[in-house]
């Protein structure tokens, strides 16, 4: 065999002739390199301790059979690659494999690829990250994956518990060749919960926003007491779209010693918990919690309820792929299964389509649109406890809705210009609002109110003192956010630990606290001469309090989408100066803090929503409305064929075609650098 044929190192060259116990070819790369950058090398030895101890090192190392042919072993280590988010870094092979194992190495070296790496805000790298388009992958933070035969591949991250940012990534010509960096941002109890059932002294939902329920021959409302051969609970039609192919039910049960009408006993038959048409049902089977997803099978836990005993039974659902139990925040089984349809049918409690009622108590019933992580389940009982659920739901959930109607009918308000009417609204998401609104006469629009000193979050930064001068200087990034943090907080305060948290996670407990300290001295000072806006501590929570909307564009936002719920006619009056604040851009464009991506995400939806609901009830002359909601869409999503729609049709219609026609090329131009690909409407699709 000629050594000098493979193109080695002759340091290499001569370390082999020499036989020594172990060498390394790395191709001029160190052995961090190779790790950072997915590169193969290749390991000979005959000293396998050696090996050993380089693996446990966190560095894969295969020992592949050089027996096999070269094809074969090449898929092989691709099989291996595309389970593990990296080759092997080092492929083990004696003198007489050199061969072969350098070609391996090397075709492993040259195949196309794409880099990333899952870390935290902080840099730490997040394990365990499974991925949509590529079902058998788990990373381990830095990663990359074979692309071969694979056109503009696309990634999003998933992990129970966290949300990613970005949360998709399509490689193509211009950032395959770059390491892209997926922030992990941590998930709260808050996030994504849809429902709440807890029975009270009335026997009522304890957030109104949902309807409440209806229930059916209990012996006791007021406990959800139901007796195993008539009772349940309807949850109302606003329950239809809680759940979807993804999510997790929490419930206290108690089963008791009730006997059906043909004389079983629970430990006997199948009682419903909690069931969704013809879609699943969490129920007992022998008093084993189980998933029933109808049409398909009972995936059963084998763990026994004891009779009069109170559990925590929690059941996360990911669709095709598997569903986890929980006895009191302990894992007690994972199932595999395939597909959960989806119905129009309302949620109902202890009972379901084949009357398999329940006997004994439910209550607490909680359901996320989300997969709750281990952990996460774990702290049901605290988050519960410690947590006015209804407010989360108020703030995140439902609540909302009816605040829309609101604004559509505030919209068209905003069209027709008419007296006092009624008008019908379509049942959106089946959200749990009055069918129809009643418009009160439309009072003249309040005059903003004169105060020079201004904040503004929307489309930049900017502050103004009280002379109407500029002083955004006096702000330093780390003040801003505080600022920020403060002000979308007014209404429900931040605790020092929050704050701490938030801003300074990386200083120990004596830093923080004079860091802190620091930057809120510096704040107060700032605002010193911002009139209407004070730095507040009051019930060991902070915050900032601005006493007029008219002077912060957010505040104006912020208290219009609450305040609407119970005040319907603040929408109507306020709507010229809503619109006119979201035109400005989004919130806080160009601050680079990720403990905001969510607030701002969850804003942008609800503006979006808010706008397309408004543009669905303009006439065809209210052109110059329908082009303000259009920028205001284009602003958060580029991309929006509705916002396109309703741009084009309000210039066409205002004589501007050659506009309309330039419009339809930048939504192309946008379309194209954003996928790499063309746009395949076409401009006559828009008229």
């Amino acid at each position: 065999m000629s050594l000098e044929g493979l193109g080695l190192p002759d340091k290499i060259i001569r370390s082999l002739l020499a036989d020594s116990a172990v060498t390394l070819v790395v191709s001029k790369k160190t052995a961090q390199d190779m790790a950072e950058e997915n590169f193969a090398g290749t390991l000979f030895t005959k000293d396998q301790t050696s090996v050993y101890a380089l693996g446990s090192s966190g560095l894969a190392v295969w020992n592949p059979d050089f027996s096999v042919p070269t094809g074969p072993l090449y898929k092989q280590c691709v099989g291996i690659w595309k389970r593990n988010g990296a080759p092997p870094y080092w492929v083990v092979a004696d003198l007489e494999n050199i061969e072969e194992a350098v070609a391996l190495v090397r075709a492993v070296n040259e195949a196309p690829r794409v880099r990333g790496i899952v870390q935290f805000e902080d840099g730490e790298a997040l394990g365990d990250v499974t991925w949509m388009e590529f079902p058998d992958l788990v990373t381990q933070g830095r990663f990359s994956y074979p692309t071969r035969g694979i056109s503009d591949p696309q990634m999003s991250p998933h992990k129970a518990g966290f949300r990613f940012s970005p949360d998709i990534m399509r490689f193509n010509g211009r950032n395959r060749k770059t390491e892209k960096i997926f922030k992990a941002i941590p998930l709260t109890l808050e996030d994504d919960l849809q429902a709440h059932w807890l029975a009270t002294g009335t026997a009522k939902v304890k957030n109104p926003e949902h309807d409440d329920p209806s229930h059916h021959n209990l012996e006791d409302p007021k406990a959800f007491l139901y007796d195993g051969s008539s009772s349940y609970t309807d949850c109302g039609a606003s329950s239809i779209d809680l759940i979807d192919s993804v999510f997790t039910v929490s419930a206290m049960v108690s089963i008791t010693n009730y006997v059906d009408a043909t004389n079983r006993t629970h430990a006997e038959s199948s009682r419903s918990i909690l069931g969704k048409g013809v879609s699943f049902v969490i129920k007992l089977v022998g008093n084993k919690p189980t998933l029933t997803v109808v049409g398909q099978s009972d995936y059963i836990f084998n763990y026994d309820l004891s009779v009069n005993k109170w559990y925590r039974l929690t059941l996360v659902c990911v669709a095709n792929r598997y569903a986890k139990a929980y006895v009191d925040g302990e894992l007690i089984g994972t199932r595999e299964i395939g597909p959960v349809p989806k119905n129009e049918y309302k949620v109902m409690i202890g009972s379901d389509l084949w009357d398999e009622f329940f006997g004994g108590k439910i209550n607490d019933v909680l359901v996320w649109k989300r997969e709750l992580s281990e952990e996460e389940v774990s702290k049901i009982p605290e988050f519960v406890s410690r947590t006015d659920v209804s407010a989360t739901l108020k703030k995140y959930g439902f609540a909302l809705m009816t605040l829309f109607v609101a604004l559509i009918g505030a919209g068209i308000y905003y069209r027709k210009k008419k007296s006092a009417q009624q008008f019908s609204v379509p049942d959106v998401s089946r959200s749990p609002v009055t069918p129809t609104v009643s418009v009160p006469v439309r009072k003249p629009e309040p005059k903003k109110e004169e105060n020079p000193s201004q904040i503004q979050l929307f489309g930049r930064f900017k502050v103004k003192n009280n002379k109407s001068e500029d002083v955004t200087k006096r702000f330093s990034p780390k003040i801003r956010q505080l600022l920020i943090l403060l002000l979308i907080h007014e209404r429900d305060g931040v605790s020092t630990k929050k704050l701490t948290e938030t801003l300074w996670p990386e200083y120990d407990i004596k830093s923080a606290k004079n860091t802190r300290g620091t930057n809120i001295q510096k704040l107060k000072k700032a605002l010193a001469d911002v009139d209407g806006a004070e730095v507040e501590y009051a019930h060991k929570l902070w915050r900032v309090r601005v006493n007029s909307p008219y002077m912060c564009d957010y505040k104006l936002v912020s208290d219009t989408f609450h305040d609407s719920r119970d005040n319907p006619q603040l929408a109507i009056e306020r709507l010229p100066l809503l619109l006119e604040n979201l035109e400005k851009g989004r919130l806080v464009p160009n601050l680079n803090a990720p403990w905001l991506d969510h607030h701002i995400e969850t804003l942008n939806d609800l503006v979006l929503d808010f706008c397309m609901r408004i543009s669905d009830s303009l006439g065809p002359k209210e052109t110059r409305l329908q082009r303000q909601l259009a920028e205001i869409i284009f602003l958060i999503d580029p991309v929006n064929e509705q916002a396109l729609h309703l741009k084009i049709k309000a210039l066409n219609a205002e004589g501007k075609h050659s506009l309309a026609k330039h419009a339809y090329e930048r939504f192309e131009q946008e379309y194209e650098d954003l996928y790499s690909e063309e746009f395949e409407g076409e401009f006559a699709d828009f008229l």
